[in-house]
């Protein structure tokens, strides 16, 4: 279910960006890779240092993939 969400999100971002839509199943496939390895990660070792890392490699993932949008590697304070 949250899969399709994802997904949908991702759709909607690549058409109001440059991002070829062809790569947008590698895309969800690595972002759900991400999160849930995130996921079993913070299960198996809580750590809130660990949070903070998981949280930022996400944030750059994202730019990366999608630079047309603004996605602060550091949420501003």
């Amino acid at each position: 279910m949250h899969y399709d969400e994802l997904e949908q999100l991702l759709v909607a971002m690549c058409a109001g960006s440059r991002q070829d839509a062809g790569e947008m199943p590698l895309l969800s496939a690595g972002l759900a890779a991400m999160l849930f390895g995130a996921w079993i990660e913070s299960h198996l070792y809580p750590d809130s240092r660990n949070f903070d890392i998981y949280r930022r490699s996400l944030r750059l993932f994202l730019a990366r993939s999608f630079p047309d949008y603004a996605v602060p590697l550091t949420p501003s304070a």
